[in-house]
């Protein structure tokens, strides 16, 4: 048996792990990801409702738990395109990946623009060197609900802070969520 399908995540553990997915996959130059489907499925494979694959999806199937909403997956999808899109896709750089920290440096029209998290249990600090800018805006990349239905306004969905760069280094912790830093 397959245990492993019984098995559901919370929305923001969905949302942390697409994230991760997504740059990882793209930093090592896959070209095209595909997300295994839009709306959550009803009893995938006959195994019981809510199993693993009936929570995959972006938005909320409401044959399963009797709601249907868009999931803190999706908005961390689209703030990932909304902050990515349009990035020289051919030279990410691979700033960390070790000791369970993960660093990306994206670059958007001649900008750089930082993904990070932290796969620890306990939070960890980083470095980013190398910011042109005396500030830098963190953004948590999974809003800060418990769930997607509880998003009313995406703008103010996301947790973000400006912090000041001293001598082109920022030094920021990471916690559970992934997030973006971009120059101010």
């Amino acid at each position: 048996e397959l245990s492993f399908l019984k098995q559901s995540r919370s929305e923001k553990e969905q949302a942390n792990e697409l994230l991760k997915r997504y740059i990882y996959s793209i930093s090592k130059g896959v070209a095209k990801i595909f997300w295994v489907t839009l709306t959550e499925w009803h009893n995938f494979g006959g195994v019981g409702v809510n199993n693993y694959f009936d929570n995959v999806g972006l938005i909320n199937n409401s044959a399963n738990d009797g709601q249907s909403h868009k999931k803190l997956a999706y908005y961390t999808y689209k703030k990932m395109v909304e902050l990515l899109e349009g990035s020289d896709w051919n030279n990410i750089e691979t700033i960390q990946e070790k000791d369970g920290i993960y660093i990306y440096k994206f670059t958007k029209n001649g900008k750089p623009i930082w993904v990070a998290w932290n796969d620890n249990s306990a939070e960890k600090q980083i470095t980013i060197s190398g910011i042109t800018s005396n500030q830098a805006k963190i953004t948590q990349a999974v809003p800060k609900y418990e769930s997607g239905k509880d998003v009313a306004n995406y703008i103010a969905a996301f947790n973000t802070e400006t912090k000041t760069v001293s001598g082109g280094k920022l030094t920021i912790t990471l916690f559970d969520n992934p997030v973006f830093v971009e120059e101010k």
